[in-house]
């Protein structure tokens, strides 16, 4: 376990050496143009506002990736951290010089617009550039433009390793979610599980997730898992297997009105995550659920067996009660995840259900009758005899509860969650 640890350490921090070096060369390069820029544009008292354009994306990867926004990030980093001469105008001024000199959300500039715009809510120079594929490698061309003369300054430009980008892309984004860790889910989704009746099972999840590290996050929370079995008729000699032995019986039918499980229960999980764009992540994991439950289930009309006069007698309603063992249930997840924006997100959620089969420990027939044990304790015979040797662990149409298994089931359903 140790060395497994020790590998995926190395692995971070050489992903994280890698993704340095090419903000080393980004700041190299922004070094250069600033200087540049300086000498041709001497700086006075106060610094210069300087907005980074979107970067035009001459790659299909870099398209597909989107790393025009990830260069854009590293640069208005960049210049916050280190930069002496100018000051970074906020994207959202930037939408507003975006409009006003009609510049494309690809990078294109119409310079004669530059020059006839003279109020770019404070930004003196533009920076933009151009992303381009060169083998294995991206050829990136970094440019400083000053607003007042819509002239290029200067040019500089870098080549870096495709995958290293790509990886500093998904660090960025991680990043982003990172800095709003601790967020709240909202989970719905339906499941299918094998069943000898018609049935429909629900789970509402609300928990609260937590990112520890860019990859991991812990899921605490509760869950209402709903297991509704629908009506139908039934055949009286099913649920009651010696009523055929009783001359004239008032009913053939029963009008199974259904039944209803119910387990709200506490709700833990972890998940891996892995971004494939600033948009769109996949995680992998496993959650946990326990809880009692109660099955109860109704027939319309019913019969019982009256030993003082020897005859059957109809009742109007039948309804019958069982407390089952404890029930958990381990949901192995798979969640894609599309974010609206860095605070929230859609997801697409699937699962595969591993617990147990149901268990009866005990059933009570109609609220004012005894209860009837589980096997190994057999009901009294009176009741035995009362109710025609019907199952103690009844369901619906005389098949069984103990049928019903929560393994090999599916689920499947969708999920928002917001960050903090």
């Amino acid at each position: 376990m140790k060395r497994l640890l020790c590998v995926v350490v190395l692995v971070l921090l050489y992903s994280v050496g890698q993704t340095a070096e090419i903000d080393k060369q980004v700041e190299q390069a922004f070094t250069h143009l600033s200087k540049m820029y300086s000498e041709k544009y001497p700086v006075k008292d106060v610094k210069t506002g300087l907005a980074v354009l979107p970067f035009r994306e001459n790659s299909s990867l870099a398209k597909s990736k989107e790393l025009g926004k990830t260069l854009r990030d590293i640069m208005e980093r960049i210049i916050v951290k280190s930069s002496q001469i100018f000051y970074l105008v906020e994207r959202e001024n930037l939408k507003e010089i975006l409009e006003e000199i009609a510049l494309s959300q690809t990078g294109v500039i119409d310079e004669d617009q530059i020059v006839t715009s003279r109020n770019l809510v404070g930004a003196g120079a533009l920076i933009t550039g151009t992303i381009s594929d060169l083998k294995d490698k991206f050829d990136i061309s970094l440019r400083i433009i000053n607003v007042s003369s819509g002239t290029v300054v200067a040019v500089e430009k870098i080549q870096v390793e495709q995958n290293e980008l790509v990886q500093k892309n998904e660090i960025l984004a991680l990043e982003t979610i990172s800095r709003f860790g601790l967020g709240i889910n909202f989970q719905w989704s339906n499941a299918y599980i094998k069943s000898p009746e018609d049935y429909f099972l629900h789970f509402t999840d609300v928990y609260v997730n937590y990112r520890p590290f860019l990859w991991l996050n812990f899921k605490l929370g509760g869950t209402a898992m709903v297991f509704n079995i629908l009506a139908s008729e039934a055949d009286a000699d099913a649920v009651y297997p010696k009523l055929n032995t009783h001359a004239n019986p008032l009913i053939t039918n029963l009008d199974y009105d259904g039944g209803n499980l119910s387990v709200v229960s506490p709700f833990v999980g972890l998940e891996i995550n892995h971004m494939f764009s600033q948009k769109f992540s996949v995680s992998a994991g496993a959650s946990f659920i326990f809880g009692k439950a109660d099955l109860t289930q109704q027939y319309s009309n019913g019969v019982f067996f009256d030993d003082d006069d020897g005859l059957v007698h109809p009742m109007k309603t039948f309804r019958i009660e069982q407390e089952l063992r404890d029930i958990w249930l381990v949901r192995l997840e798979s969640k894609s995840q599309y974010f609206i924006s860095p605070r929230m997100t859609l997801s697409l959620y699937l699962a595969y259900l591993v617990g147990p089969d149901l268990y009866v420990e005990r059933s009570v027939v109609n609220d004012d009758y005894r209860e009837f044990p589980h096997e190994g304790d057999p009901a009294p015979l009176e009741f035995r005899n009362k109710y025609f040797e019907m199952s103690t662990t009844l369901l619906g149409n005389g098949s069984d509860v103990e049928d019903i298994s929560f393994s090999n089931g599916f689920a499947i359903g969708v999920g928002f969650n917001f960050y903090f």
